[in-house]
């Protein structure tokens, strides 16, 4: 079973010294077909650290998969622990200029400081990088083995606006309660479209403890009518001029 001996998973169960390795616990718990909640508890009694991620396929739960539709006029994303945008609709890639990926450039966190463009993008960046450094800090502090992260870490301590946030030690959960409770819309700013005034929603990725999605929805009819209007690739400066006289009348 999972590619384990009878003999050496009777051990397992017999609570022995064997140190046995995540890797193996994760093959025993898709081999069992445990739900999430069952792979901590049978890492938790083992006694070694959890690892992110999800042990049984990696599918897209349809609802997700709808939300990042090519032709979706929303705003969502959906980023990693290390804030790598693994999608994204095309309003919210035309919006922040970030191509789904795992390098430096498609990710959130590296390209807040790195990318002076992302200043004009966060109306209020000071307070959505003050955010998105918390839950780095506690992301690192969970998965204090993750190469990944502190690879991540050490590039953007070459930054001294990075530096002096990291400083401050604050610590912010994964998906933040700042942005599901505060009550003042969000403010983007598009390259076409202008401001975008929005309420945002960052939600856990159920059975993906590794996942996290971003929605947001338009705060004011302004918004309400660039959403709509289709996706922002498409809003050419005449559409937007069409949107803004609407607007007026």
């Amino acid at each position: 079973m999972a590619g384990v001996s009878i003999a050496y998973y009777t051990w397992i169960e017999q609570g022995r010294d064997i140190n046995v390795s995540a890797d193996v616990l994760n093959a025993i718990a898709r081999a069992l077909g445990l739900n999430e909640a069952e792979r901590v508890h049978l890492f938790t009694l083992v006694g070694i650290e959890v690892p992110k991620g999800f042990v049984g396929d990696d599918d897209v739960h349809p609802t997700i998969a709808y939300i990042f539709d090519y032709t979706s006029p929303g705003f969502a994303l959906l980023y990693d622990s290390w804030f790598n945008v693994l999608q994204s609709t095309r309003l919210a890639t035309s919006t922040l200029g970030i191509q789904p990926g795992r390098a430096l450039e498609s990710n959130l966190l590296y390209r807040l400081f790195a990318d002076p463009a992302q200043r004009e993008v966060w109306v209020d960046w000071e307070c959505e990088t003050r955010i998105a450094v918390g839950m780095f800090r506690q992301a690192l502090a969970r998965q204090v083995k993750a190469s990944d992260g502190f690879r991540l870490l050490e590039a953007l301590l070459q930054m001294p606006d990075f530096e002096r946030q990291w400083n401050a030690y604050e610590v912010c959960v994964n998906p933040s309660p700042d942005e599901f409770f505060r009550k003042e819309p969000w403010s983007l700013r598009h390259a076409d479209a202008g401001l975008l005034r929005v309420h945002r929603l960052a939600l856990a990725v159920p059975g993906r403890t590794d996942r996290t999605v971003v929605i947001c929805s338009p705060a004011d009819a302004e918004t309400a009518l660039k959403f709509h209007a289709g996706t922002a690739t498409h809003m050419t400066s005449g559409r937007i001029a069409q949107l803004d006289s609407a607007q007026a009348s």
